[in-house]
């Protein structure tokens, strides 16, 4: 099963762009899937979803845009506004 080691580079990603003090404020992460990605989309939600459970980014969703092509990527990063 890749999407496992799918799921864990976009958490990567993620991570390398909301510093963990900002990691609560992550609503969801946008991606880009490809009918010709060769990747299960339901797969990839479930195992985005295993792999931040237990850590501070734990109510982030995965958001799947399916595209035509074999694209994969990480279009956006939803945070929630601070308030001041």
């Amino acid at each position: 099963m890749h999407e496992l080691s799918l799921a864990n580079n976009i958490f990567d990603i993620v991570r390398q762009y909301v510093p963990a003090e900002r990691a609560r404020a992550v609503r969801s992460v946008r991606v880009r899937v490809g009918d010709l990605a060769g990747v299960v989309p339901d797969s990839l939600a479930f195992c985005f979803g295993a792999i931040v459970s237990d850590t501070l980014y734990e109510q982030a969703s995965l958001a799947i845009d399916h595209v035509t092509g074999r694209d994969l990527q990480v279009a956006d990063i939803e945070l929630e506004e601070e308030t001041a």
